[in-house]
């Protein structure tokens, strides 16, 4: 799923833009610009042509388990012309006879059960999707929302720069600071008026990769309502493993499929039980009638099926084999996710409640005691510097702890 370019379809997008439109409407005024909330996207993801294709093919496999257990009915008939042994007699002799056959009902009955597990195995495939879809989606959401932040904060970082050069600037009128000093901060101030246009050009691009995830179907203005400092609570590693080792999706496909795999090897086991047809028969002769029961019986002699029985086998342990390997596949990603979540949500939260408040407080005094002449111009740069950093790096940190903690969320097939 990754990379993939993912549309809903119109009429989803429709229904969440006239859902977000419709309470200012009903308000008697104009409404606003369109603003998307993570529910809005959680609840169009069932129209994405991924989840249509999933179950399009779980119906497709379940469709196997509407076949009948009984066959059809067999009716054959027979005319033609009856002559005398003296030959003075001569009339139209026909027959019927009527028959169904019984050894296909055993094939049968197994071959439903084989289908329902095929749409087990479908529907956990579905499942897997559907973790990806809401993935890639909730990562977009993210993303967009955390550029938006690194926007307004180099917009900040951009006016607090102008502002002290303005106050650089005063103060050399005043004869009270030197030229350099005005020209070393007018650089800074161009610097963040440079990194403020790059904050834009990936905001404006985070959001337009959103909006295309959504089918391009949101009006050009739209803003985005998310809590991205709410990081997820990750939880234990060893709970985590116990809770979801047996329900991930791929070891539940792989399961299925064994499940069908017996189904199937039952089916082909049934081949060898003598197959028997029943039927009735009527016949008018020349010179009778003649009715009664049929029984008839197939004998596996020389066909012993071994190939449908082998291939069956085969396909069980196959299935085995791929469930042990998606149990070990699982406990690796998710140890592996687990990790960099918990690591990233730490490192997050260090930034937000010690890193980014001293920062802030040492950008303040610097900044203070330069505009009370206290303070060296290259120390209140620095210290800004140093903020401006821990600011972004505090940003960067949430944004990864999020891709963290959504990656983790897919591999355990957790809606967020």
């Amino acid at each position: 799923m990754k990379g993939a370019i993912m549309k809903l379809s119109y009429a989803s997008c429709a229904a969440i833009i006239l859902a977000l439109a419709a309470p200012a409407q009903a308000r008697g005024r104009e409404a606003g610009p369109v603003t998307l909330t993570w529910p809005d996207i959680l609840a169009a993801i069932d129209g994405h042509p991924a989840m249509a294709l999933a179950s399009a093919r779980t119906r497709h496999a379940r469709a196997g388990a509407d076949e009948s257990p009984v066959g059809n009915p067999e009716i054959s008939g027979s005319v033609g012309m009856g002559v005398s042994a003296d030959g003075r007699e001569r009339a139209v002799i026909w027959g019927i006879d009527v028959g169904i056959a019984l050894d296909e009902i055993p094939s049968r009955i197994a071959m439903r059960r084989a289908a329902l597990a095929d749409a087990e195995a479908e529907q956990a495939k579905a499942a897997q999707i559907r973790s990806e879809v809401v993935a890639m989606l909730h990562e977009a959401f993210i993303n967009a929302s955390i550029r938006r932040e690194i926007e307004m904060a180099s917009r900040e970082a951009a006016a607090a720069a102008m502002e002290l050069a303005e106050v650089a600037k005063s103060r050399h009128q005043a004869g009270e600071g030197r030229r350099i000093d005005v020209i070393r901060l007018e650089s800074e101030a161009e610097i963040s008026k440079g990194r403020l246009s790059g904050a834009v050009l990936e905001r404006q691009a985070a959001f337009g990769r959103l909006n295309r995830l959504l089918g391009s179907r949101l009006p050009e203005s739209f803003d985005i309502d998310c809590d991205w400092a709410a990081l997820p609570e990750i939880a234990g590693l060893e709970e985590l493993l116990a809770a979801g080792i047996d329900s991930n999706p791929a070891v539940r496909a792989a399961n299925a499929d064994a499940r069908a795999g017996h189904a199937v090897l039952s089916a082909e086991r049934a081949r060898l039980v003598p197959g028997f047809r029943i039927g009735g028969f009527y016949e008018r002769e020349l010179d009778s009638d003649k009715y009664g029961a049929s029984l008839s019986m197939t004998i596996p002699l020389w066909d012993h099926n071994r190939k449908g029985i082998n291939q069956a086998a085969a396909r069980i342990a196959g299935a085995r084999a791929e469930a042990d390997l998606a149990r070990l596949d699982y406990s690796d990603r998710l140890a592996s996710a687990h990790a960099r979540a918990s690591i990233s949500r730490e490192t997050a939260i260090r930034y937000r409640d010690v890193v980014l408040p001293l920062a802030e407080q040492a950008s303040a005094m610097a900044v203070a005691l330069y505009k009370a002449g206290e303070n060296g111009l290259v120390e209140t740069i620095d210290a800004r510097a140093a903020c401006a950093q821990a600011r972004m790096q505090r940003l960067d940190a949430f944004l990864e702890g999020w891709r963290a903690a959504i990656e983790l969320q897919a591999i355990t097939g957790v809606t967020p």
